[in-house]
């Protein structure tokens, strides 16, 4: 976690006119100890829906009532004390994968699992807390730091999310092991049904129409209840392909494993 020797002390209340004025929607507050950890926002005219990260030199607090949620997140001694179960592994390691692609951006990518919370933190490091309450399913957003956003993500975060759709989507579609799984189809089709008749290249160009898709949508749209059909739209696309991708990716592992395996017998 972030470590700073100055902190300014804030009160969220007082920046809810600075996110109307963008038309953004706050839609949850995630705390710890009763500092505020992420504020999450969506865009109301754009397919963003964000985590904002508070690095510690800003507290932020959130006393009373609001008209959105709050979370309770908890941070053990070791910070780094995520879950070490083969499904948070691979979560995991579909992070660390996709950090390369995020580096230079504003914008990283964060999951909320079943009793944590894992992101890659503006270091390109994985960081995560332990959530209060467990969840019943797990959720892929964006995320990206209170400086930033306050300056430049505003503006900027709507279309950084919109590069990084593809960018990702590329990633893992076109990486060698997933088009391995091409070739790997017949051995394990016993296993799973999930891949059967799959390709990878027809897959990606379905997800590449979708987006396309989409954004011709999203300018037609004239209504402000048009433009929350598409932004809901959107943003459910969106989880839904980076749950896929991670699992994607997990499976890329394990045929590459199979590979190696299927060579030495």
């Amino acid at each position: 976690m972030d470590s700073e020797d100055q902190v300014s002390t804030f009160s969220l209340e007082k920046f809810l006119p600075f996110f109307q004025k963008f038309n953004i929607d706050v839609v949850g507050v995630w705390l710890c100890d009763n500092r505020v950890i992420f504020i999450e926002v969506s865009f109301r005219e754009d397919p963003c829906h964000l985590f904002v990260y508070i690095p510690s030199k800003f507290y932020f607090t959130a006393e009373g009532y609001f008209n959105f949620p709050k979370y309770r997140l908890i941070m053990d001694d070791d910070s780094a004390n995520l879950p070490t179960d083969s499904a948070s592994l691979q979560v995991k390691q579909f992070l660390q994968n996709q950090i390369t692609n995020v580096k230079t951006t504003g914008v990283k990518i964060l999951y909320i699992g079943f009793r944590h919370v894992m992101f890659i933190s503006r270091y390109n490091e994985i960081d995560g807390y332990n959530l209060e309450m467990p969840r019943t399913e797990g959720s892929f957003h964006y995320v990206t730091d209170w400086e930033w956003f306050f300056s430049t993500g505003k503006k900027e975060a709507p279309g950084i999310c919109n590069k990084l759709d593809k960018l990702v989507l590329f990633s893992v579609y076109d990486m060698p092991f997933v088009k391995d799984l091409q070739r790997t189809i017949p051995i394990i089709q016993e296993m799973t049904k999930k891949l059967d008749k799959w390709d990878s290249k027809a897959q990606l160009v379905t997800n590449l129409e979708r987006i396309k898709k989409l954004d011709i949508m999203q300018e037609k749209a004239k209504t402000p209840q048009q433009r929350k059909e598409v932004v809901n739209v959107r943003n459910a696309l969106r989880n839904k392909n980076l749950t896929s991708l991670c699992f994607l990716s997990s499976m890329g592992d394990l045929c590459d494993q199979l590979k190696t395996t299927l060579e030495k017998l």
